[in-house]
C-alpha cells in the first residue's frame, strides 16, 4: 500500500491530506467510488442535523460514521466531524473536503482530509 501525505495552504489554513492506493491490486473506477464517497457525506453531513434516520449512520457524538453501498460486492466506509455547530458551515466543509479527496487523490483505497472546522475519511475496506 502506498500513502501519500499532501500538505496544501488553503488561504492561511493549513489542510492534511492522506491517500491511500494499492498499485498491485485492480480497484474500482474512480467515478463509482467518487459517487459513493459523495453519498456518504450526504448521509454524515444529514445525521449531523438529526435529518438521518438512516440505521447505516452512527449517532456517535464526536463523529459520524456511514456505510455506503456501490454495489452488491462493495461498499465505502465514511466518517466525518464537525467542529462548528452551524449546519451550514459544516456541509460546506464537508463538501469541501470531499472535493479535495477527490480531485487530490487519484487511484484511491481511502483517503483523509482535515480542516479547521471539519474532517473526513473514507476506505473502500470496512472499519472494525
Amino acid at each position: 500500500m502506498v500513502a501519500v501525505l499532501l500538505l496544501v495552504l488553503v488561504g492561511l489554513v493549513a489542510v492534511m491530506i492522506m491517500c491511500g492506493s494499492c498499485n498491485a491490486e485492480e480497484h474500482l473506477c474512480n467515478t463509482i467510488v467518487d459517487a459513493a464517497v459523495t453519498m456518504c457525506v450526504k448521509q454524515v453531513a444529514g445525521d449531523l442535523n438529526g435529518e438521518n434516520n438512516d440505521d447505516r449512520v452512527s449517532r456517535s457524538k464526536e463523529r459520524k460514521t456511514a456505510e455506503c453501498t456501490v454495489n452488491s460486492t462493495t461498499s465505502v466506509s465514511g466518517g466525518a466531524m464537525c467542529e462548528s455547530n452551524s449546519l451550514p458551515r459544516c456541509r460546506q466543509c464537508l463538501t469541501g473536503a470531499t472535493d479535495r479527496v477527490i480531485n487530490l487523490c487519484p487511484d484511491r483505497i481511502g483517503g483523509q482530509i482535515n480542516f479547521t472546522l471539519c474532517s473526513f475519511r473514507f476506505e473502500l475496506h470496512p472499519w472494525s
